[in-house]
């Protein structure tokens, strides 16, 4: 049995039966030529009574002949074997004297060809499924480590290292595109060249490969697998004398392949690995890369994506620090001098109210009012920060029964005002039982505060659909308000009605605004003057629901 080489080009000894392996190893013949080679080229029976003195053929190599000769071969039949409709070499049956080879004789050694090429084929393909799984354990193995790894060393090292193994390279580097030097960098990490001396891999970390040269940089500027299958005759490489003297003079470099790292459609350098020898790249290679490739752009965007977070963690740190400092300068630094203005104004009152005219006693009544005011509307700030910080602790949480608990210290509070209320039983909800109190305490009290001026009113509460969602809704009959300003509605110290109307300071509903959006929902209002508001709610999808 002979079969073909590719990396020699010709057929070469598989196996043999009576002859001497060392006569055998010297057997060889080139496509074309010889029988065995005509056989193989032609794909079909080639026979001849003396194999020497046949001039129908083509010589055969000296060497050979000479092997041929030493053995005593004379007739000889070379079937060629077809493997998946690819020639994988030739059969051979000798004889040592001249013989005239019968059709039944090929035909058996045709059939004898046909079981070679299924046993051939069956050995390679169960060869390639052990491989392919292989090579999938190996692959999930390394997704299992990726998905444990941040660092962004790490990651370049393992996976270089990693294609190094599967692919069976001499040279593995994962290169990096450098917007400030316009072209591809090597990481330290993610070089792996254990042939090359100190000088040479300086040289080739510290050098930047432009987008379009060599196999990196033109699989980084076409976002595709691109290979050579030999270097000296790819001339894009003599565009960087320096990166070819390192790369294929001293390191001795001869074919590669690269294939692009994409992260969310944006190129972000090049695995490539690198062979001492000319080759050619199968398309499981360049697959195996390409996978490797991916497994490389996803572990890449977490570790960006974890490092971002971990950034803007650190600024919001920041910023609740300078929150608290601040919130702890509003309520101690300020509130002395409002206490000392207050203070003094009803001191000036009482001990000086008879050589003072009622005007003046009026404006130190405003004074005191307005100071007042502010210390309350420093309250109302520092409860509206508070919203927005601690953590949340999320449960379930009846808000039915915490509004009839709203309602009734409403009703405590005012015992004389005649409102209907409705509430409607089993609305429950996942969140924070704290600030949903809060917020039903602020929903709650605009309708009650809004329904003032009406001798009879009705406020209700319940659970409604809008769009297939289950909303819930706070809902009044008193003064309503104008539609056309509903977006100043959550903002804070936005009022749609004079403070001489109705009391307040404007944080209620930017306080309910805040709650809701922590818990991933929506807040909206509608409304008709004097007719009357609804105010909707929502939490994140599925968070409402009857009991």
């Amino acid at each position: 049995m002979m079969r073909f080489d590719e990396a020699s080009g010709t057929l070469v000894p598989a196996s043999a039966y009576n002859i001497a392996p060392e006569l055998f190893e010297r057997i060889s013949a080139r496509p074309g030529e010889g029988l065995t080679g005509l056989a193989f080229q032609e794909r079909r029976p080639m026979w001849t009574g003396n194999y020497l003195t046949d001039e129908s053929l083509n010589a055969p190599e000296e060497d050979t002949a000479r092997a041929v000769e030493e053995v005593g071969i004379g007739a000889v039949l070379a079937v060629p074997v077809i493997v998946m409709d690819e020639a994988y070499g030739a059969l051979n049956v000798f004889y040592p004297g001249t013989h005239d080879f019968t059709n039944d004789e090929v035909r058996l050694l045709q059939a004898l060809a046909g079981s070679a090429a299924v046993a051939i084929g069956n050995a390679r393909y169960l060869e390639e499924t052990e491989r392919a799984r292989d090579e999938a354990t190996q692959l999930y193995e390394i997704t299992e480590q990726l998905a444990s790894t941040t660092d962004m060393d790490s990651i370049l090292d393992l996976i270089s290292k990693k294609a190094k193994e599967l692919l069976n390279s001499d040279t593995c580097a994962i290169s990096k595109y450098d917007e400030a030097l316009g072209g591809l960098v090597m990481p330290t990490s993610a070089l792996v060249i254990p042939s090359a001396d100190e000088e040479n891999l300086a040289v080739v970390e510290n050098s930047v490969i432009p987008p379009g040269i060599s196999t990196s940089g033109r699989a980084y500027a076409e976002r595709r697998p691109v290979w050579s299958q030999d270097y000296l005759e790819d001339e894009s490489l003599l565009s960087d004398p320096v990166l070819w003297d390192a790369v294929v003079k001293k390191i001795g470099l001869r074919s590669g392949l690269s294939v692009p790292i994409i992260i969310r459609d944006e190129a972000y350098g090049v695995i490539a690995v690198h062979y001492h020898e000319p080759r050619e790249f199968t398309d499981g290679e360049i697959q195996l890369l390409s996978t490797l490739a991916d497994s490389a752009a996803v572990a890449i965007g977490n570790a960006r994506f974890i490092e971002e977070i971990q950034q803007r963690t650190a600024e919001l740190d920041a910023t609740n620090q300078e929150l608290e400092a601040f919130s702890y300068s509003v309520s101690h630094d300020l509130r002395a001098p409002l206490r000392g203005i207050d203070g003094f104004s009803q001191a000036l009152i009482n001990e000086y109210s008879d050589v003072m005219d009622e005007q003046a006693k009026h404006y130190l009544q405003r004074v005191r009012t307005g100071s007042q005011r502010m210390g309350q509307l420093i309250d109302d700030l520092l409860a509206l920060s508070q919203v927005t910080r601690g953590e949340m602790r999320r449960e379930s949480v009846n808000l039915s029964k915490l509004a009839v608990t709203v309602v009734t210290d409403l009703q405590e509070r005012d015992p004389h005002r005649k409102v209907e209320f409705v509430i409607q039983e089993g609305v429950v909800v996942n969140g924070d039982t704290r600030l949903m109190r809060v917020a039903l305490e602020n929903l709650l009290g605009n309708a009650w505060k809004y329904t003032g001026k009406k001798e009879e009113a009705r406020i209700e509460f319940g659970l409604t659909e809008d769009d297939g969602k289950r909303v819930c809704f706070v809902r009044d009959d008193g003064s309503g308000f104008d539609m056309e300003y509903a977006d100043r509605l959550f903002g804070a110290f936005q009022r749609l009605h004079d403070s001489s109307e109705f009391e307040g300071s404007g944080i209620g509903l930017a306080t309910v605004q805040r709650i809701i959006n922590r818990h991933g929902g929506q807040i909206w209002a509608e409304a008709v003057v004097e007719e009357g508001a609804t105010f909707y709610f929502t939490l994140h999808s599925g968070d409402s629901h009857h009991g």
